[in-house]
């Protein structure tokens, strides 16, 4: 953990690994992003959903 603090007086922790870190992050972004957004913002690659 990585805890930070602000001139507002909040103060916050961070997690440092990366894997639990991603999977807290898929937890708070559902729908994960659709195949269709995908091709619209990433042309490139093929689709290849985070979570």
């Amino acid at each position: 953990m990585l805890a930070t603090a602000s001139d507002d007086g909040t103060a916050r922790l961070w997690e440092t690994d990366a894997d639990r870190a991603a999977r807290d992050v898929c937890a708070l972004t559902f729908p994960a992003i659709t195949s269709a957004e995908w091709r619209h913002y990433l042309p490139g690659p093929a689709y290849r959903p985070p979570c």
